[in-house]
């Protein structure tokens, strides 16, 4: 089973030492959502106050297989996703 480290900056302990034995890319994504959703919940105000939370998540060889980038950004307006063009 490929092992994932997951390297997390922004107000956290920065370094995953030890890695996740996880079956594949799909489940460690998911699994790498879950860890930010609970870093977040736990401390939530690291995302207004630290500038945001980000991850990446390497696999056993050192190749990148995600960055979570999380922000909270004040005073801009988006247009809705189905906005007439």
């Amino acid at each position: 089973m490929p092992r994932y480290v997951f390297h997390v900056f922004g107000g956290q302990p920065p370094l995953d030492d030890e890695g996740h034995d996880l079956p594949s890319d799909d489940v460690t994504r998911i699994e790498a959502v879950r860890m930010a959703g609970e870093m977040q919940k736990e401390q939530p105000s690291t995302l207004l106050n630290v500038g945001g939370l980000v991850a990446d998540v390497p696999d056993e060889r050192g190749v990148c297989r995600l960055v979570l980038d999380m922000r909270a950004i004040e005073g801009i307006t988006l247009e809705p996703a189905d906005a007439a063009v």
